[in-house]
């Protein structure tokens, strides 16, 4: 095996093991602990996540059910925040999550305590957080975050102003952004898993 698939298969590792690694911070381990250095011969992260569902197919065969049941909780998840434009990110969307995998939602209002209050009316308990995303100029942006249970499955809520709507953080998807699908995808991909028919992965958002 080259230098650079044992780096993907290390970062893979490391992602299932339920260490809550996201793909750049799991190479980053991965490179310190077999010796590679940054930005020679590395991976991409759609390398390392092509690793990762390989050795979820081999080790995991139940991962496409954990899947469904998660795109279902995320959909629930969603039509209660319709108001706020969710758009589903990570893990849940790529098709790489497991057990350990938080649905995770950017929500879009013009101050975060209109979310908050939709929360309150609806009796939802929550903690308040932030959640800090970089962006393909390089800065790093401070989101307010609102994190629940629903259905027994933890959700993050990542609120930002209607204006970030149009403009992702970065991301290893098409063009370097994050990747981020609307509800409508979602209910689509959750059919096709439903019918039997879906690939794991992702398309690109609608």
């Amino acid at each position: 095996m080259d230098r650079r698939a044992q780096w993907a298969e290390q970062a893979a590792r490391l992602m299932a093991e339920g260490q809550g690694l996201d793909c750049e911070s799991a190479k980053r381990k991965a490179a310190a602990e077999i010796g590679c250095v940054p930005g020679r011969d590395e991976p991409s992260c759609d390398e390392v996540e092509e690793q990762l569902r390989g050795y979820q197919r081999l080790f995991r065969p139940h991962q496409p059910e954990v899947l469904r049941r998660l795109r279902q909780e995320a959909v629930k998840a969603m039509r209660f925040l319709k108001d706020f434009e969710p758009r589903l990110v990570g893990s849940v969307l790529s098709g790489t999550a497991d057990n350990n995998s938080p649905i995770t939602l950017h929500l879009f209002a013009d101050t975060p305590e209109q979310v908050m209050f939709h929360l309150l009316n609806a009796d939802v308990p929550f903690r308040e957080g932030q959640r800090n995303l970089r962006y393909r100029d390089g800065s790093v942006r401070s989101y307010p975050l609102f994190s629940l249970l629903a259905g027994g499955q933890a959700v993050d809520l990542v609120v930002m102003p209607p204006k970030a709507l149009r403009e992702p953080p970065a991301g290893y998807g098409e063009g370097g952004v994050m990747e981020r699908a609307p509800l409508r995808k979602v209910e689509r991909l959750l059919a096709a898993m439903e019918e039997g028919a879906t690939p794991a992965g992702n398309q690109p958002a609608a």
